[in-house]
């Protein structure tokens, strides 16, 4: 799945446009997908730079229509851009735990603002993309403890619909 449902977009969206609301501002968006982001946010006023691993979505969802810059690699392995903000929307539950934690606290060090959103239950769908495979499920718990104290703003967002207590999306800003 290149995109991801909509839970946590509206707050994110809010919080993006009263913390960041100066422009020109550079975003780059780990692992773009679909290009969800330019497309929640918009382009005016914004350098939008996208990392995608699969190439093929490039030309499948028009990317370069969206991004001003698209660099196509592993996001563990290409140089990561100066920017204002860094995305990571619905990424990190594609990598390994140990290195999602890595690109946590990388992003936590190079960025002023980060934007994670990670669903926090068992949403994976088939696809031709090798990379979409989720390799760790994460908890509520488990996120609250992951990410650093810098991002201040930690919310619980949607009902899972098999489980009510559980919630559907975490999504931490910094």
């Amino acid at each position: 799945m290149p995109g991801s449902n909509d839970t946590g977009k509206k707050e994110i969206k809010e919080w993006f446009d009263a913390t960041l609301p100066w422009r020109p501002l550079t975003v780059v968006d780990f692992g773009c997908g679909l290009g969800t982001y330019p497309k929640l946010f918009g382009k005016e006023g914004i350098r939008w730079i996208g990392i995608e691993i699969w190439a093929p979505y490039i030309e499948q969802f028009g990317l370069q229509e969206w991004y001003d810059t698209l660099i196509i690699g592993d996001l563990l392995w290409v140089i990561w851009p100066k920017a204002d903000c860094a995305i990571f929307g619905d990424v990190l539950e594609h990598l390994d735990r140990d290195v999602a934690m890595v690109a946590i606290k990388k992003a936590d060090e190079l960025y002023d603002h980060v934007i994670l959103s990670v669903p926090i239950y068992n949403s994976q769908g088939r696809t031709e993309n090798p990379y979409e495979e989720h390799k760790h499920w994460w908890e509520w718990r488990e996120l609250q403890e992951a990410v650093p104290e810098s991002f201040k703003t930690r919310l619980k967002v949607g009902d899972h619909h098999l489980v009510p207590d559980i919630p559907q999306q975490g999504v931490f800003l910094k």
